[in-house]
C-alpha cells in the first residue's frame, strides 16, 4: 500500500497538470466565445463575416476574462476589443453589442471596400488598386476558390477537385495574381491565399506546385470558369496589368 499511494498521487498530479495545459490551450487558441462581458458591457463577434482583422491597433492594458486576454482597439467609429483566441493568427475582434448591427451593415457594404490585385513573383509583389471591380463577381470568385482550394488535411476533398497539369510558370512573365479587398478604414481584409495564374489565353486557380524533387516540375491547377475569366481579363486590361498574362 505504501508503494501504491505515491504512484496514485503522482498520476493524479500528472492528470491535473495535463488538464490545466489542455484547458489553457483550448481557451487561448481554440475556443472563441461568441460574446464577452468587459467592465459590465457586452461585446459580440461575427459582424465582419469571413474577413480577417489586420489593420488595427490595440490600446491599454490587457483584461483577462475566463482565461482569455482582451485589449481595446483604437477606433473612432466603434467600441471594439481584440483577442488572440481562435485558430487564426490575427485573432478575433468584438464590437459593443449596441453597435453590432451598425458595424455589421458597414462591413457588409461593398461600397466600404477597396479592391486590389496583388502581382506576385518569388522576389517581390506589387498591389494595384483596381477601378470598377464588381463586388458580386469578387464574392463569387472567392467562393469558387474556397470550394476548389487544396487541403493538405483532407485527401477525399482533394480527390474530388478536377485539376489539370501545366508546366511550371516563368514568374517573371507570369506572376501569381491575388484579388483581395480591404475595408476603407483599413481594419479588415479578405483572405489573400487564392492565387490565379495565366497560361496562354486561359486563367487557372493554383491547386499546388509539384516540384517533383527537382525533376518533372509542374503546376496543378483548376481552370477558372469562363464567366470569371473574361471579366478578370477585362479588369486586368482596364487597370494596366496587361503584362501579367503575356
Amino acid at each position: 500500500m505504501k508503494h501504491i499511494l505515491p504512484r496514485i498521487c503522482g498520476l493524479i498530479c500528472l492528470c491535473l497538470i495535463l488538464s490545466a495545459l489542455c484547458s489553457c490551450s483550448l481557451t487561448s487558441r481554440g475556443r472563441v466565445p461568441a460574446e464577452v462581458k468587459l467592465d459590465g458591457v457586452t461585446y459580440k463577434t461575427g459582424f465582419y463575416g469571413d474577413l480577417w482583422p489586420e489593420g488595427f491597433e490595440e490600446t491599454g492594458d490587457a483584461v483577462k476574462v475566463r482565461g482569455i486576454e482582451y485589449h481595446r482597439v483604437k477606433s473612432d467609429e466603434y467600441d471594439l476589443i481584440h483577442s488572440f483566441a481562435g485558430k487564426r493568427s490575427c485573432g478575433v475582434i468584438y464590437c459593443r453589442s449596441d453597435q453590432y448591427d451598425d458595424a455589421e451593415r458597414f462591413y457588409n457594404n461593398p461600397e466600404n471596400f477597396v479592391y486590389y490585385c496583388r502581382i506576385k513573383n518569388p522576389d517581390k509583389w506589387t498591389d494595384v488598386k483596381l477601378r470598377g471591380f464588381d463586388a458580386e463577381t469578387f464574392d463569387a470568385l472567392s467562393a469558387f476558390c474556397a470550394e476548389n482550394e487544396y487541403d493538405p488535411l483532407d485527401k477525399k476533398h482533394n480527390e474530388k477537385i478536377e485539376t489539370v497539369e501545366l508546366p511550371m510558370p516563368d514568374f517573371d512573365k507570369t506572376p501569381e495574381l491575388v484579388f483581395f479587398c480591404v475595408s476603407t478604414d483599413g481594419r479588415f481584409e479578405s483572405y489573400q491565399g487564392y492565387e490565379i495564374l495565366a497560361s496562354g489565353d486561359r486563367l487557372y486557380f493554383l491547386f499546388y506546385y509539384d516540384f517533383g524533387h527537382g525533376e518533372n516540375e509542374k503546376m496543378l491547377a483548376v481552370p477558372v470558369p469562363a464567366e470569371f475569366e473574361a471579366y478578370l481579363f477585362d479588369v486586368l486590361k482596364e487597370n494596366g496589368i496587361e503584362y501579367a498574362y503575356e
